[in-house]
Order: C-alpha cells, then structure tokens, then sequence
C-alpha cells in the first residue's frame, strides 16, 4: 500500500497540472446540475498535498482558482446580451479576478507552512472560510462558488447550514479533507493513527446528519400556507423586447395566469422583467389591474422602472405587488445589481464610466432593501430579483424583519442552455433551508420552483417549458441560529485566522533579530 502510495505521490508532484485539474473536476462534478456531492469532501486531496509541498503557494492557489473559475462560470460567455468576444473576454477576466482569492489562499498556507506544516494544514479550513465570507461582500461580492453550495441535493447535511450558514458546510467539507489527507500519509507510519482520522471523519460527517434527520422530521409550528401559481412565459430575453411582439407577451402571461384552478390560489407571480414595459407608467398597467380585478388574486411582478431626480431619468430593476380596486400597493427596487450587466462598478463618483457602452443596461441601485407585505398586510414577503438569491446576507436580513416567504424572480435567458441557470437555481434551496422559510422562484426560461423550508423542491418547471403550476406552501415560525446570529461562524473563523497569521508573522519577526 505504502508503495502505490509513494508512487501516486510522485506522480502528482511531478505532473501538477494533472492534479489540480483532478480536484477541479471532483469539484465541479459536485455541484449542480451534476449533484455527486460526496465528490466535494476529497476532491481537495490533489491540490492539499501540492500545497504541502511547494514554496509558492500562491501560484498554486491562483492556478486551481483560475481553472476552478473557468469550469464555473464558462456560462458568462454565453449571454446572448452583448456579443461573443467581450462576453469571453469578461468571463476570462472574471475568472483571473476570482482566482485571486484563491491564490490568496494558497499564500496564506505556504506563510504558515514555513512555521510549521501540521498548523497549515489545520488552518487551511479557516483560511479557506475566511477568504469565503470576506468575497461575498462589496461590489463584486460574489458567493456562487462557496463549496457548501455543492450540497444542495444532500438534505440531511445540508440542514445544519440554519446553524452556521453555507460557511459551516464548507468548513466540514474542507476538514474533511485535510482529515482524509492526513489518513493517507498515516498509512505508512502509524495505524493508530489512521484509525483515529478515519474515526474523527466519521463523527465529523456523521453529526450533521443526525442533526439533519432529526430537523427533516420535526413538525415546526406553521406561520401560514398560502397557495401561489408560478409563471414561466419562456420568452427569449431579445424577442420579448420587440414591439411587434409585446401584445403577445401579455396575452402570454394572462393565459398562463388564468388557466383552470383559479378560484384555488392566493397570488400570481410573474418572472423578472416579466413586463416588456415599464408598467408603472405605461397604458399596459391596465391590463395587470384588469387581471387582478377578474380574478381577486394578488399579482407580483418584475418589471424595468424609471424615475427622475433633479430632471435626471433614473432606472430599476424592479418587483410590483398588485391587488384588486388599488393598482400598486408595494413595489421593491434591486439592491445588488450585477457589475458590467445592470451598471457600471463606480460610475457615480467617477462620471466617465458612465460613457462606457459594454452592453449593460444602467440601473441605480434600490433603497428600499426591505420586505413588504401581501394579503392584507398579515404576510411578509422576501423580495429577490435575479442574483441577489445569491447572498445569505440579503436572507437573514429580510426574515429578521419578519419575512414569512422568499420570492426570487430571475431572467437566466441570457445564458441558455448553460450550467449557469442550474448552478442559480441550486442555491435557492440553501436559502430555503438556512432561513427556514419557504421560497418561490419565478424564472422567465426556467428553472422556475417552489421550495418548502427543509429544501424540499415541491414542484418546478425545466428549464426552456412555458407552463405555470399551483403550489400550497408552508412556512414556520420557527427562527433558526443562523437568522439569530449571522455569519457568526465565519467570524470566527476570520478572527482565528488573523490570530494565527499574526502571531507567526511576529514570530517570524523575532527570530529573524535574534538571528541577526
């Protein structure tokens, strides 16, 4: 065994390339909408033992990062939105930016590893974490490739994340890692000691499960069941725009929204954009209020949006809630729009931006970040519009406020066929699960789905299908730790990651004068 061992070990030292496209490709393969999750807790071991064994682990780092990104975000070169070469170009460039944090990474490993390896292998989970929360924040946040996100078909594991968050799922995988890692070079000197890292691997995936099966089996109180009809149009994001084509949209939409079942929902909801105006101010409002009125239901919407400031036109992305004999009573404005697509990162403090044309559209940002409310007041919705789904931040914020539902409504029309609308969708069952409370997702192509707390998928759309479905959901009262504190977790993680770093740095230090 200890030879094949010496022999694989060679093998990757001497062909790296080889092993970091072997971790990447475990990885990827974890996510959806492949979904082999067990992939994620030792897909790590290739880049881990490299890592241990090089002096720069930044270049390291930055090369699994640039390859890991590429595999993950291809999708970006796809959008039909702008055309081909600036679309690979940006998701080239994209790629090369998020690499950074991994390259940061293996930096971080190599600076303690010069301390002591064992302590940077220990700490790799934390730096791993830290790097993790501190990227999803700010105007490129950007959370989509958290490695817990690769466990949204585990339910049972995925359950603990009401706890910790997705940075608590990426921990266990991490550590399950490095303890895999471990095991293997202890095959050679110590059974013992093999035995008690396959033991620590057991107990360490085995308490999340028995912490998930006993939440999946919990009758929680119910706050409310409300039934909701989910609307997928399947209107490409170019045609949809024409107009010669806009009567047909809203007949599109009425239709799918007032099929047979009616007189048995609560609310209607229409996709991101759904309107090919925007409704607010156009003739077409009346054909939502007419709807509404007909029907007696409560319609929410996205739709484009405009204002003026000082004489200057202001644009929103935007989300309406409409109701019988009263028009608009809520309205959500994006909050975290999407760098180089919905704005451009600055342009407000530096003008010339402004003037750059890349494709994107130019919205302004929303203020008003908070839930607003639907059936006569009593029930709270959680108001997303397309990637904002992604950021637990935004889900802890809302239910804090007393947010009863989630409501994602998304455009994924620009990226096709894509893993990119797989990989979207994917991360609203962490949402569901983290915050405990049920989540509609409303797609214009797909994949549009209903979500029940314990993360659940009830019913759903594929992707490219026009159709609607009727869905009766709970959600709970129940308020787990994660809403009650936060990203504590990850916190902590960044403040041990500091003490370690700076207390070896200062070592570091100190030997080097007493050297001198």
């Amino acid at each position: 065994m200890t030879k094949y061992l010496k022999i694989i070990s060679k093998f990757i030292l001497g062909h790296r390339l080889i092993a970091i496209l072997i971790s990447t490709i475990f990885i990827v393969l974890s996510f959806a909408p492949f979904n082999q999750f067990y992939f994620a807790f030792m897909a790590l071991i290739p880049f881990i033992h490299i890592l241990n064994n090089t002096k720069n682990g930044f270049k390291i780092g930055y090369f699994l990062g640039f390859v890991y990104s590429i595999f993950m975000t291809h999708w970006l070169a796809f959008n039909i939105g702008t055309n081909f070469i600036f679309a690979t170009i940006s998701m080239i460039l994209g790629a090369l930016y998020l690499a950074l944090n991994y390259g940061i990474i293996g930096y971080l490993f190599t600076v303690i590893k010069k301390y002591n390896k064992n302590l940077a292998l220990w700490s790799f989970p934390l730096f791993w974490i830290s790097i993790e929360f501190i990227r999803s924040y700010g105007v490129f946040g950007f959370p989509w490739l958290s490695l817990g996100n690769s466990q949204v078909k585990n339910l049972p594991f995925l359950q603990i994340v009401d706890i910790g968050g997705i940075y608590l799922i990426s921990f266990i995988i991490i550590l399950t890692n490095i303890l895999l890692y471990k095991a293997i070079l202890s095959i050679k000197n110590s059974n013992t000691k093999f035995k008690k890292y396959i033991l620590s691997i057991a107990l360490l995936i085995a308490i999340p499960y028995i912490y998930g099966i006993i939440i999946l089996n919990i009758n929680f109180k119910i706050a409310e069941e409300i039934t909701f009809r989910i609307v997928q149009p399947n209107y490409g994001s170019l045609d949809k725009w024409k107009i010669e084509n806009r009567k047909k949209v809203f007949e599109n939409l009425d239709s799918l929204s007032t099929k047979s079942g009616i007189d048995s929902i609560d609310v209607i909801v229409w996709p991101e954009s759904a309107t090919p105006v925007h409704i607010r101010t156009s003739k077409y409002r009346n054909v939502l209020e007419k709807l509404v009125k007909n029907t007696n239901k409560i319609l929410i919407t996205g739709s484009p949006d405009h204002y003026y400031i000082n004489k200057k036109i202001k644009f929103n992305n935007s989300l309406f809630s409409f109701v019988k004999n009263t028009g608009i009573v809520s309205e959500y404005d994006k909050v975290h729009l999407v760098p180089f697509g919905e704005y451009i990162p600055f342009s407000t403090k530096f003008k010339f931006l402004k003037k750059l044309n890349l494709g994107q559209s130019n919205f302004s940002p929303g203020k008003n970040n908070k839930p607003f409310t639907i059936i006569d007041g009593n029930i709270m919705i959680s108001p997303m519009i397309c990637y904002e789904s992604i950021f637990p931040q935004i889900s802890i914020n809302n239910v804090r406020q007393g947010a009863n539902y989630h409501i994602n409504v998304t455009n994924d029309s620009w990226f096709g066929n894509s893993l990119g609308p797989y990989q979207h969708a994917a991360q609203s069952i962490v949402r569901a699960v983290e915050s405990k409370r049920a989540f509609i997702r409303c797609a214009n192509t797909g994949i549009s789905m209903v979500i029940s707390p314990k993360g659940i998928i009830k019913e759903k759309i594929p992707l490219n299908i026009k159709g609607s479905f009727d869905a009766k959901l709970k959600t709970y009262l129940y308020t787990p730790l994660y809403i009650k504190f936060g990203n504590l977790f990850a916190i902590v993680c960044v403040i041990i990651s500091v003490i370690i770093l700076g207390s070896v740095v200062l070592y570091q230090k100190m030997q080097s004068s007493t050297n001198e």
